[in-house]
């Protein structure tokens, strides 16, 4: 405020700017253009005024308001911050792991906390919130390690046991643990059921972050120290990560898992004070049931070495046919044999899941050959029907080429020391397949002779039978 002052002009330059004493400042009106008398002509658009006429004219330019008329920000600001804040999402990342490096157990351990899924799985009869199974963590290990080895390295494998042995590293570190605080280590499968410690309390709304992570390094994830390697020109080392054939090695060296059919008779596997306490009959279908899981994981190996000692094996020996008469003629022999492997593997799943639910005792077991005979119907005629022309082919193949001959009995002794007494030769794996279907009936049927009347599984094991016949 200028009030206490008499003087009224004030020179600058040739410009003279002139005072009003009636409102105690400068002629600035409180709305619509203000005007002070000036003796020349300008035009400042920058700043927002023009000079003409000897008066200085504010331009009519609108500038938004940090507050409104009750002092809050007005909306224009909150609009941008909302813009800002859907700017800024993962969705938009182009490369959302680009802050991940895979190679530490520490970065793989943080992703995997939110990604395997969990449910409530139950073990000896105890239902557990919030678990998962060994086969649950290694196959979101797999899909995490699985695109870092095809877009770093270029190699495209679904072998798991890599992600196997990722699972048990961070088992030893007690990341997770088992729920009945078993020491034997993960499988790849669903006999135990795991929880992670952050779980232990059943808080699963309150998220409490670890205060350590497991640490580690996956060399095999790891990328080549020397700047000057790239994927074209690998470096000298022969370790290089960038030689895919030294990677391919590194994962190949890793012990597969298998399925290990059962040796132990049922009645050696429980609490004497629970044996002494069943009836004979409920003894002998125990019995009968363990026997039924042992021979199906029997039966389960076997057609996995279909796949390892022969199909694999022949896809690669190009030196005894033309490639494409290869192929020709392993999908006439073996036509969906594959297919039959992954049916008895989800019933083998199955009977584990009825297994870690209800042991020792099994009270049903029906129900899930119910299901099994589903997936049958649609694979097993297939393969059975097929089975006269593919060994006719067989024969007709081995007979003229005596370097198939030759292949397929190095093979056959091969499976002598993957399954160390049993030597088996081609012939016997493709006619296994309908052999075991027909022991389906006869083993139900055994259970059911010992089941007692009222038991729900009479009528599950009778469904069973029927639909497998």
């Amino acid at each position: 405020m200028y009030s206490d002052y008499d003087a009224s002009t004030s020179k600058v330059g040739s410009s003279t700017l002139i005072r009003d004493n009636s409102v105690g400042s400068y002629g600035f009106s409180s709305a619509g253009p203000s005007t002070v008398q000036y003796s020349d002509t300008y035009n400042d658009s920058a700043n927002g005024y023009r000079i003409h006429d000897g008066s200085i004219d504010s331009l009519d330019r609108s500038r938004p308001s940090v507050y409104g008329a009750v002092g809050s920000p007005t909306s224009p600001l909150v609009d941008q911050d909302d813009e800002d804040d859907d700017y800024f999402t993962d969705s938009d990342d182009p490369d959302p792991d680009r802050f991940v490096n895979f190679s530490l157990l520490s970065h793989l351990a943080v992703r995997l906390r939110d990604k395997v899924p969990r449910g409530t799985h139950v073990k000896s009869s105890i239902p557990y919130p919030r678990a998962f199974t060994g086969k649950d963590i290694v196959s979101t290990i797999q899909s995490q390690i699985q695109r870092e080895l095809l877009i770093n390295h270029g190699v495209s494998t679904a072998d798991r046991r890599a992600a196997l042995q990722v699972a048990r590293s961070l088992q030893s570190q007690l990341f997770f643990y088992e729920v009945e605080w078993g020491d034997k280590p993960l499988q790849d499968g669903v006999e135990d059921v795991y929880m992670f410690l952050d779980d232990l309390e059943g808080n699963s709304e309150a998220h409490r972050e670890r205060e350590e992570l497991p640490t580690a390094v996956i060399t095999m994830l790891t990328k080549c120290y020397v700047s000057s390697c790239s994927e074209d020109d690998p470096c000298y080392s022969w370790a290089c990560p960038r030689r895919r054939t030294i990677l391919a090695a590194d994962i190949s060296s890793t012990s597969e898992p298998e399925i290990a059919p059962h040796t132990e008779d049922w009645p050696s596997t429980v609490d004497p004070t629970i044996l002494h306490s069943l009836p004979a009959s409920e003894i002998h279908r125990q019995t009968i049931i363990h026997k039924t899981i042992s021979q199906e994981e029997q039966y389960v190996q076997d057609l996995d070495s279909v796949d390892v000692l022969f199909i694999r094996p022949l896809r690669r020996a190009t030196h005894i046919m033309p490639a494409a008469k290869l192929d020709e003629f392993i999908e006439e022999v073996f036509g969906n044999i594959l297919d039959l492997r992954e049916c008895n593997k989800r019933l083998v799943e199955a009977m584990y899941v009825r297994q870690r639910e209800q042991a020792p005792i099994i009270q049903k077991i029906g129900d899930v050959f119910v299901e099994a005979a589903r997936s049958f119907r649609f694979a097993y005629p297939t393969y059975v029907g097929h089975l006269p022309l593919a060994e006719k082919r067989f024969k007709e193949e081995v007979e003229a080429n005596a370097e198939l001959r030759l292949f397929l009995e190095e093979c056959s002794r091969q499976s002598v020391k993957q399954q160390e007494s049993r030597r088996l030769d081609l012939k016997h794996f493709l006619t296994r397949p309908s052999e075991h279907l027909q022991k389906y009936p006869l083993a139900l049927e055994a259970i059911m002779k010992e089941t007692t009347n009222g038991n729900p599984d009479a009528y599950y094991l009778a469904g069973a039978i029927h639909a497998i016949k």
